[in-house]
């Protein structure tokens, strides 16, 4: 009996520890689960956190993408009306060194108008009338450098252009491009001239027709006295026609150009320019005596725009003169042959000698020269002793002489 009580016993303490472990792991097992949800809770929560936040974060970057853009597009804006007159202003500065004036020797007094540079040798253009009454012209640019019309190419009457030549030949001249294609209605251009003798005067207009079998260009660029023969330019700062006249009324607001179009041969002689304009910009080019030769034939044959290309920019002395330009030269020379007509002029080979000191060259030798005084037709003929010196270049910088013998 009591070891039926001790079995008895001993089996309902077991049953009770079997209980009490699986009642244990019931709770760890429950306790993992309200864990574990928890866990999914919260990732949930913090993924819905971050989801608002990046809206946010996106709502404030749109007002400010929104914000920066209104921004730039108002600048963008003000630039673009402010667009139009920088770029006139550059064209402007890139253009204004190849218009010059022209002052013209008339009956009643002196005319004045303008002309521009197209291609670096110095081809120019201006108006048929600015030069059909002139007896002679000068050409002035804004530095007060003088130059002369040494060739006219092409000239028209009716469509009232003439194309020319400038010398001196030796110098590269600022120049504009001609423009390949004709400006539209309604496009911006502009114009530059020398009105009432107010150099290098700039008006902004439009292009507003097409005249006479679109020989002229309407505009409403302004275009007054002393602007005639100056370029008309589209807003790229090419040159679209030769400024010839205006209605004078403050309110007609009509000015007209010639359309670069006319211009016989322009751009044959364009393209011929620009092969053959290396060869002109250096012409003192061998020895002395070949570069003497060919002076002294100019000085014969009166090729003033030649002569430029034997002078230096400034000489030390031209005969009587000193420390002069060579225009000034050039100008004393058209002196001397209104007076005198050079018969023969020759130096003697054999007396000439010359030396080098300090890259200068100095020629000397004797010349024979006969002359023709025009107003008595009087001949006289001399034999001098004359010096030339040349400077690094080759370029004649000083020239004076004395009489040896006088006939």
């Amino acid at each position: 009996m009591k070891i039926a009580h001790l079995i008895l016993a001993l089996t309902i303490t077991a049953t009770a520890v079997s209980c009490g472990e699986f009642s244990s792991k019931n709770a760890e097992l429950a306790n993992d689960s309200i864990k574990h949800a928890q866990e999914l809770i919260l990732k949930e929560k913090e993924s819905k956190i971050r989801e608002l936040e990046a809206r946010l974060e996106k709502n404030e970057l749109q007002e400010k993408y929104n914000s920066e853009t209104s921004k730039l597009q108002e600048e963008i804006k003000s630039l673009k009306q402010s667009a139009s007159v920088n770029n006139l202003t550059e064209l402007y500065k890139k253009n204004k060194n190849a218009v010059f004036t022209i002052y013209t020797k008339e009956k009643e007094g002196v005319g004045q108008g303008t002309c521009f540079v197209i291609d670096p040798s110095g081809l120019a253009l201006t108006n048929y009338h600015v030069l059909a009454t002139a007896s002679n012209a000068l050409v002035v640019n804004e530095a007060q450098d003088k130059f002369m019309i040494t060739e006219v190419l092409e000239y028209s009457e009716e469509n009232d252009y003439v194309l020319f030549r400038l010398g001196p030949n030796d110098r590269v001249f600022d120049y504009v491009p001609i423009a390949n294609l004709e400006s539209e209605i309604g496009s911006k251009c502009f114009a530059i001239g020398n009105p009432r003798d107010l150099t290098l005067t700039l008006s902004e207009g439009l292009v507003s027709g097409y005249r006479e079998a679109n020989s002229r260009i309407q505009t409403t660029a302004s275009i007054t006295n002393g602007s005639s023969g100056g370029p008309l330019f589209n807003q790229d700062g090419e040159v679209i026609g030769i400024t010839t006249s205006g209605i004078t009324e403050a309110a007609a607001n009509l000015n007209f150009a010639v359309n670069i179009k006319e211009v016989a041969g322009l751009y044959r002689l364009l393209n011929l320019e620009e092969k053959e304009s290396t060869k002109r910009l250096n012409p003192a080019s061998g020895d002395l005596t070949t570069i003497l030769a060919e002076y002294q034939k100019s000085l014969l044959v009166e090729d003033i725009g030649k002569l430029y290309s034997f002078y230096a920019d400034s000489l030390d002395r031209f005969h009587a003169l000193f420390n002069i330009s060579k225009n000034t030269a050039i100008e004393d020379h058209i002196g001397y042959l209104k007076r005198y007509k050079i018969e023969e002029l020759s130096f003697d080979r054999e007396s000439f000698h010359s030396y080098e000191k300090n890259g200068e060259h100095y020629a000397f030798f004797t010349n024979k020269l006969k002359l023709t005084r025009r107003k008595d037709n009087r001949r006289l003929s001399y034999i001098t002793s004359t010096v030339v010196i040349f400077d690094m270049h080759k370029r004649i910088k000083s020239v004076f002489e004395n009489i040896l013998e006088r006939k």
